[in-house]
């Protein structure tokens, strides 16, 4: 049976969706939180509801104990992130930083990284069976490099696929790159 909770309950989208989740899953099922905006009566008197700081993960865990969750609309995380994101400048300095560094290395070495200009960098091989084979041997090094084969890209651009985050140091990049470079005669 699903127990479901819904984030953002006093916003525009969740104040509607709750009452028809509650029709569709039964009201006692669906479970509305808020943070400090109130919710309407319909929805805070149709089925239970809880207040939640969705930034917050213990108070999101508890909840989802609590109330035996096992699906999770977040609806008010968008106004959260831009909360978060306003406060994450030196992170997002980081990222920029890594993915620069990291791009052109990739491109130093003679990668095809396509034109990649965010921290979602591709190293593109062509076909699938010897991207899986570099993924393996990148993994078996405790790297993992995602491989994305057709139909996820087009017959004969198989990539490996690298997210680089704000949490990368410059060792870890070094890491995969001289593992990269090791393995580029199989590559190319």
């Amino acid at each position: 049976m699903n127990r479901i909770l819904v984030t953002g309950a006093s916003g525009q989208i969740g104040s509607e969706l709750i009452p028809e989740l509650r029709k569709l899953y039964g009201e006692e099922n669906v479970i509305a939180s808020v943070n400090k905006t109130p919710m309407t009566d319909e929805v805070q008197n149709s089925g239970p509801n809880t207040k939640i700081d969705i930034i917050n993960i213990d108070q999101i865990n508890n909840a989802i104990k609590k109330y035996n969750i096992d699906t999770i609309y977040h609806l008010g995380s968008i106004l959260s992130a831009i909360k978060i994101m306003s406060k994450l400048e030196k992170q997002r300095q980081n990222l920029r930083k890594n993915s620069l560094f990291f791009r052109r290395s990739l491109k130093h070495i003679g990668f095809n990284i396509g034109n990649s200009q965010t921290h979602i960098v591709p190293i593109i091989i062509g076909e699938p069976n010897k991207t899986i084979l570099i993924s393996n041997k990148l993994e078996n090094k405790g790297l993992y490099l995602a491989p994305i084969r057709p139909p996820s890209v087009p017959p004969k651009s198989s990539r490996l696929r690298i997210s680089l985050s704000s949490l990368h140091k410059l060792n870890h990049l070094n890491k995969l790159i001289k593992e990269l470079k090791n393995l580029s005669h199989e590559i190319s």
